[in-house]
C-alpha cells in the first residue's frame, strides 16, 4: 500500500485541531523547557578554527562528556513528551494528559531504548554515504508509535515491526521526516547563531532569542509527533517484507 503524503499531512492537521491547547502545553513542558535549559546551562560548542580533524574530534568528545548528564536529561524529557503525546493521539479511549503521562512513564525505559536504537541506526546510515540513513529514517519513523500501541513488543521488536509497517513507503516517509527536520534545522539553526552572537549584550538580549529558538525546535518536535501519529494510523498492518 503506497501512502499518500497529502493524507498524512491532512490527518496530522486534524489531530492538531482536536486539542491544540493541550498539545502545546505538553510540548512546552517536555520539549521547549528542556531545550531552553540546554541553551542556558550548556550552550552550543564554540566554533574552532585552525585545528586538524583529530583535534576537533577530541574537542567534541570532551564537550559531550562534560555535559553528558544534561544531554541525558534532555533526551529523557523529550522521550516522555513523545510518549505522552502519542498515547493521547493514538489511544481510542482518549486518555487525559495525566493518564497518558502515567502510562508513558511506565513505558518510558523501553521507549527510550527503541528511540535510541532507531536513531543510532539512522545516524550510522547517514555516515554511510547519507542515502542509507535517509531511507532508514523513513523505515523507522513509526517506531515509537508501534512500541506504545503494540505493547507486547519490546524495543527491538518494535523496530522490526516498524519496518514491516513501512514496507514500500521508506522514501515517502523520509519526505515526511524531512519536513519536520527542516523546521528544526532551518528554523532553530538560523536563530541559534543570533542568540550566541547576542550573548555579549547580556541575557536580556540573548535570553529571548534562546527562548524563541527553543520554541521553534519544540514546535518542530510536536509537528514530528503529529506526523508520526498520522503515519501510524495510515499504514497497513505489519508485513514480513523488508
Amino acid at each position: 500500500m503506497r501512502l499518500r503524503l497529502s493524507d498524512i499531512f491532512a490527518d496530522a492537521a486534524a489531530l492538531w485541531r482536536g486539542g491544540p491547547q493541550l498539545l502545546v502545553t505538553v510540548a512546552a513542558v517536555f520539549f521547549m523547557l528542556p531545550q531552553l535549559a540546554l541553551f542556558l546551562f550548556v550552550g552550543p560548542m564554540k566554533p574552532v578554527d585552525g585545528l586538524d580533524e583529530q583535534a576537533v574530534l577530541n574537542l567534541w568528545l570532551d564537550y559531550f562528556q562534560q555535559n553528558l548528564l544534561w544531554f541525558a536529561a534532555h533526551y529523557i524529557a523529550e522521550s516522555m513528551g513523545v510518549g505522552t503525546l502519542l498515547l493521547m493521539l493514538l489511544d481510542p479511549a482518549r486518555p487525559s494528559v495525566g493518564e497518558a503521562m502515567a502510562r508513558g512513564f511506565r513505558l518510558l525505559p523501553g521507549l527510550i531504548a527503541a528511540r535510541y536504537i532507531a536513531s543510532l541506526a539512522v545516524t550510522l546510515g547517514l555516515f554511510a554515504f547519507v542515502v542509507p540513513g535517509c531511507y532508514l529514517s523513513g523505515r523507522t519513523f513509526v517506531t515509537s508509535a508501534v512500541y506504545l500501541r503494540e505493547r507486547e513488543r519490546g524495543p527491538v521488536n518494535a523496530i522490526f515491526a516498524a519496518f514491516g509497517r513501512t514496507h514500500g513507503n521508506g522514501w515517502p516517509l523520509f519526505l515526511v521526516v524531512f519536513t519536520a527536520w527542516g523546521l528544526s534545522v532551518f528554523g532553530g539553526g538560523a536563530l541559534m547563531p543570533l542568540a550566541v552572537a547576542a550573548e555579549p549584550l547580556g541575557e536580556l538580549v540573548s535570553g529571548p532569542l534562546k527562548a524563541l529558538t527553543a520554541a521553534v525546535m519544540a514546535a518542530a518536535m510536536l509537528f514530528a509527533v503529529l506526523l508520526e501519529a498520522a503515519a501510524y494510523r495510515a499504514l497497513p498492518p505489519p508485513s514480513t517484507g523488508m
